[in-house]
C-alpha cells in the first residue's frame, strides 16, 4: 500500500496530454451547463477543470491535477455565488399586487365617504376607498397605500 501512495503521489502524466484532457473536460462541462437550466453548477467545475489544466501544464502530479480541481471548483462556486446572489438582489423588485403599493393611481369613478370608487393604476381598473374617509372626485392623482382583498385603499397624493 505504501508503494502504491508514493507512487500515486509521485506520479506525473505526459503534461500536454492532461493538460488538454482537463481543457476538453472543461470544454465539456460548459457545454452541460448550456444544455441544463437553473442551478450553475457545471460551470463551478468547469472552472475547477481550468485550474487542474494549468497545474498539469506545469508539470504537477496527479494528486496536485485533482487537489487544485476541487480547490477551482470550491473557488467558483464561492465566486458565483457572491455574482448572482447580488444580481437577485438587485431584481427584488415587488410584483404582481404587492407592485401596487406606493404606485400612483388616477380616479376614475368617484370616491364617496363610506363608499366605493373606482382608480386605474398601472393600466388596470381597481376598486378603491379612502383611508381616511375622504372624498375623491374624478381625475384626482392619488396615492396606493395597501392592497386590501380585491380593493385598494388609496390617499391623497
Amino acid at each position: 500500500m505504501q508503494h502504491f501512495m508514493t507512487l500515486l503521489v509521485n506520479y506525473t502524466t505526459r503534461s500536454d496530454v492532461a493538460g488538454f484532457l482537463w481543457l476538453v473536460a472543461g470544454v465539456l462541462l460548459l457545454a452541460g451547463e448550456l444544455a441544463t437550466p437553473g442551478l450553475f453548477v457545471f460551470i463551478a467545475f468547469a472552472g475547477g477543470c481550468a485550474l487542474a489544466s494549468a497545474s498539469a501544464f506545469y508539470q504537477y502530479s496527479l494528486v496536485a491535477q485533482c487537489l487544485c480541481l476541487g480547490a477551482g471548483t470550491l473557488i467558483s462556486f464561492i465566486i458565483l455565488r457572491r455574482l448572482f446572489a447580488a444580481r437577485v438582489a438587485l431584481h427584488d423588485a415587488p410584483t404582481n399586487v404587492y407592485a401596487l403599493t406606493g404606485a400612483r393611481a388616477l380616479v376614475t369613478k368617484s370616491i364617496k365617504p363610506g363608499k366605493r370608487g373606482y382608480v386605474q393604476v398601472m393600466g388596470e381598473q381597481w376598486c378603491a376607498r379612502s383611508v381616511d374617509e375622504s372624498t375623491f372626485e374624478k381625475g384626482t392623482v392619488v396615492h396606493v397605500l395597501r392592497v386590501v382583498g380585491n380593493g385598494l385603499i388609496i390617499e391623497r397624493k
